[in-house]
């Protein structure tokens, strides 16, 4: 097996535990629907089911995903894109959230029903906005307030 197949089965069996569904084998037309709109809930991009199908191999497709497709296939487990994915697990281990994950009871709807953790530059970003947002405000009202009174 080639290690692209290897990783594509790797994201196959993490989504099986973390959905808490079983075997992928035995899922319904009806389970990549719901995965679709579970995928755009968590990541924001909207992967149709028929790609889902045809990444699942339920539909014959003899092209290999797009980039795209692959880094949102992953960033709904956590991953940061398909190159973190790879490098974590090119090399058949798994990292330590991502072992946890498949070697749990795999009916777990935490994991499914929770978001990845924000990246630290992310929280960085919201924690400056938090300050510089009510100290623009409240330097506006004193300048509004100071030149109101300059006027009278």
């Amino acid at each position: 097996m080639n290690t692209f197949q290897f990783l594509i089965e790797k994201t196959i069996k993490l989504y099986e535990s973390n959905t808490g569904w079983g075997d992928s084998d035995e899922w319904t037309n009806q389970d990549f629907l719901i995965l679709s709109e579970k995928i755009q809930e968590r990541t924001g991009v909207a992967l149709s089911y028929v790609t889902l199908k045809r990444i699942w191999g339920k539909v014959k497709y003899d092209s290999l995903p797009n980039t795209h497709t692959l880094n949102t296939l992953v960033q709904f487990s956590g991953y940061e894109n398909w190159r973190d994915f790879r490098s974590q697990n090119g090399n058949g281990t798994a990292s330590a959230i991502t072992a946890k994950q498949v070697n749990g009871n795999g009916h777990d709807h935490t994991i499914i029903d929770s978001k990845p953790e924000p990246k630290k530059k992310t929280l960085i970003l919201k924690n400056i906005l938090l300050i510089a947002i009510p100290a623009v405000l409240i330097l506006l009202i004193i300048f509004i307030v100071s030149m109101h009174r300059l006027l009278n």
